[in-house]
C-alpha cells in the first residue's frame, strides 16, 4: 500500500498515513526496480550521505504505513 515517487530531485513516499517528501542529495541518486529503491552515490564524497538517506526513506516507508510512536 505504499507508492514510491522520483521527481527530479524529491522523493515522495505515500501511504494510508499520509504523504512525506524529501529532497536527495545531488551526490545520491535514486532508482526504482520493482518494490525495490536502489541508491547509488557518484563519488566517494558522498559515502557518508549514503547511509543516511537510506535510513530516511526507510524512516519515510515506516512513518505513512505504521506512523511513529513514542512510549515513556
Amino acid at each position: 500500500g505504499v507508492t514510491v515517487e522520483l521527481n527530479d530531485n524529491i522523493v515522495t513516499v505515500k501511504g494510508t498515513k499520509g504523504t512525506l517528501t524529501q529532497p536527495m542529495l545531488k551526490d545520491i541518486t535514486m532508482k526504482q526496480e520493482e518494490n525495490t529503491i536502489i541508491l547509488e552515490r557518484k563519488n566517494e564524497n558522498a559515502k557518508a550521505m549514503h547511509g543516511t538517506m537510506n535510513a530516511l526513506i526507510q524512516n519515510m516507508i515506516i512513518g505513512v504505513t505504521k506512523g511513529y510512536a513514542k512510549t515513556l
